[in-house]
């Protein structure tokens, strides 16, 4: 059967929705288990039940993974951005709603790298390493951080409050943060699980400062 090859050791692991992504050592990817609507990137759609090699863009490695409920984007070592999966509401951010089976480039801003990438339930953030978050995908109950679109394929900057910079992303299914380079903490979504460190039931459609006191 298929599996990590003998003398290489994972140095990343990302878990989702039925699936397990591991980045070795070297830089190469692996995936297992359910590959439903192509989530594994394997070019087709069954079941991996040992680690499955991964193709990369032609020359490229991996540094990062994360996955979603149906899609899984990898971040590569040159700054780019991959992914795959359905593209019902373009969380393949190709600018496109076309669907992936394999891993394909997503659609970046000119002279701009990723530092990370977070998947959330149907919608995906990035940091740029200019400190500028973006988001893509879904936009339902404000996971954006708009009002519209309905949703993107394509990343579109997030208005961080006035003189705030993002050092940090991180997202649930429903809401998402950035933590700012001055320790504050942003958050936009849904709260109806009070995930979102206020004390009212409400949804945000922009970014709004977190109670973090008790």
């Amino acid at each position: 059967p298929a599996g990590i090859p003998v003398g290489r050791v994972p140095s990343h692991v990302a878990a989702g929705l039925s699936t397990t992504f591991v980045i070795l050592d070297n830089g190469d990817l692996y995936g297992a288990g359910s590959n439903q609507n192509g989530r594994l990137g394997l070019g087709a759609t069954s079941y991996a039940t040992y680690f499955a090699k991964i193709a990369l863009p032609t020359g490229r490695t991996a540094r990062a993974v994360s996955t979603s409920m149906e899609n899984t984007a990898v971040l590569l070592d040159d700054g780019s951005l991959a992914t795959t999966g359905p593209g019902i509401v373009g969380l393949n951010l190709a600018g496109t709603t076309n669907d992936r089976t394999t891993l394909g480039l997503a659609t970046l801003p000119a002279g701009r790298s990723v530092a990370s990438v977070e998947m959330g339930g149907f919608f995906a953030y990035v940091l740029y390493t200019n400190g500028i978050a973006a988001a893509g995908g879904s936009n339902m109950e404000g996971a954006l951080a708009r009002e519209e679109p309905y949703s993107s394929s394509t990343l579109l900057d997030i208005t961080m409050p006035a003189g705030r910079t993002a050092a940090l992303v991180s997202v649930t299914n429903t809401a998402s943060f950035i933590l700012s380079t001055d320790g504050h903490l942003q958050t936009s979504g849904g709260n109806a699980l009070h995930q979102m460190f206020r004390t009212d039931d409400f949804t945000s459609h922009a970014m709004v400062e977190c109670d973090l006191a008790p």
